[in-house]
């Protein structure tokens, strides 16, 4: 029998046949999924490379860390399904129940955010969190939210303090939400790679394999399936990252990034990403640091794009040559307006 150590109960790795398997021991490989969701796909025990220290610490008891973004209430739930004696872990019908109390009962909640009551959170459309500090650690909040709405169609996230790793929770969350129309993240400091971050999430023309899947393809088949049912049954909002292609956003029709420094490497991610995005209608560039090789870039673009009705590039360091590269677009490209 294949075993994969890893993601096993301690009492399978002390059997030699299939006696000890169980509900329990499929929750405690439950609980590892989950450990991996939350830790975006890392190797369970990822920096021990002998498979039987693995083994020797697991029967020990020694759990893996708490992962940076998981909350103290989701990894209560993880450590229970980890527990050494297999009846005292919980069923999968009470890992169920448990995870179903961690549905959000605030927009964001957070010591420096305003807390929004979510009683409308099945009805709401619009939601402002301009100037409230949020910095990339409590974005995960907002992004959270914004994976798992079904009813938001304005997010304003303008003047905070987002930078990369912000952006690419937002860009994340984005690639699972297929309500949300606007999004103004200005004047935050993404930069380039966070505004291909955030391009990719609009555009992406290759499947990509996250690790896990990688991992999870090596496991036994039909358990492992079973168990990423069971996830994607209880924990919808972590089972996204098991996703085997990468998901893009398909409703986003007006984007504001004005002021985020972004530059002609920048601009170029964008390109890519207006030559096959046939649904963005508003792209806010503003004050940003865009130069002459950077509207080239978006300007060939455009050539290709047809959807795209308003492009905004005030303030950023544009000469006269890029001012010819935007006229000859104009000339091509009758739709966008500049």
């Amino acid at each position: 029998v294949v075993v994969p150590l890893r993601y096993a109960a301690p009492e399978i790795l002390l059997s030699a046949g299939l006696s000890n398997y169980s509900e329990k021991s499929d929750v405690y490989s439950m609980g590892i999924l989950m450990w991996e969701a939350c830790s975006q796909g890392q190797l369970p025990y990822g920096s021990i490379d002998d498979d039987n220290e693995v083994r020797r610490l697991k029967i020990k008891g020694e759990i893996l860390s708490q992962p940076e973004n998981c909350d103290e209430k989701l990894w209560n739930i993880i450590v229970q399904c980890w527990h050494q004696q297999p009846d005292i872990r919980p069923t999968f019908k009470m890992l169920k129940e448990s995870l179903l109390e961690l549905h959000p009962r605030s927009i964001i909640s957070s010591n420096s955010i305003k807390n929004k009551s979510a009683e409308n959170e099945t009805t709401l459309i619009k939601l402002d969190l301009t100037t409230h500090n949020i910095d990339d650690d409590k974005v995960q909040h907002v992004a959270d939210i914004l994976q798992g709405n079904t009813t938001l169609r304005e997010l304003n996230l303008e003047k905070n303090r987002i930078g990369l790793k912000g952006a690419r929770q937002i860009a994340r969350a984005l690639r699972n939400n297929q309500t949300l129309i606007e999004l103004n993240i200005s004047d935050n400091q993404i930069g380039d790679e966070g505004t291909q971050y955030l391009a990719e999430a609009l555009c992406q023309n290759e499947v990509k394999q996250h690790n896990i899947i990688l991992l999870i393809n090596n496991l036994i088949c039909q358990e492992q399936n079973k168990l990423i049912d069971r996830l994607r049954q209880l924990a919808p909002k972590q089972a996204a990252y098991l996703s085997n292609t990468t998901r893009i956003n398909q409703v986003l029709k007006i984007l504001h990034i004005c002021n985020n420094t972004i530059t002609d490497r920048g601009a170029m991610h964008l390109s890519a990403t207006l030559k096959h995005n046939n649904i963005l209608t508003t792209l806010n560039l503003g004050h940003n640091q865009i130069g002459d090789t950077g509207v080239q870039h978006i300007t060939e673009a455009l050539i290709k794009n047809q959807t795209l009705t308003t492009l905004n590039l005030e303030h950023n360091q544009i000469s006269e040559t890029g001012a010819q590269h935007i006229a000859e677009a104009l000339i091509k490209n009758r739709v966008t307006r500049f």
